[in-house]
């Protein structure tokens, strides 16, 4: 009978040995998991972090160029619209000139 009692005590010592291993590598399987998402998690955030980075600086080269057009078409229009007011004005002269030297003729 004793033997019998021993053999429960035994098997419920390796019992809950074997419990208290399991929950031991449970946990540590646990935390080295989380460690890893924690990791990942980390990764992706500095990897989206740096895309949003070169997304912004390339928005800002495009904004910049679109900006350097607008700027280069508004010079070219000025320079047309300066060279239509040189030939009207050169038109208004000429004609001037022209109505004085008619009129001093008459004279």
């Amino acid at each position: 009978m004793m033997e019998i009692l021993d053999q429960i005590i035994n098997i419920d010592k390796e019992s809950s040995k074997y419990k208290q291993d399991s929950e031991k590598y449970l946990n540590d399987l646990s935390q080295k998991y989380q460690r890893e998402i924690d990791d990942k998690c980390e990764e992706i955030m500095l990897h989206a972090h740096q895309e949003a980075q070169r997304q912004e600086k390339e928005l800002q080269e495009k904004e910049l160029m679109s900006e350097e057009l607008i700027k280069k078409s508004g010079k070219e229009e000025i320079l047309k619209i300066e060279k239509s007011y040189l030939k009207i004005k050169e038109t208004l002269v000429d004609k001037l000139f022209d109505d004085l030297f008619l009129e001093g003729n008459k004279i």
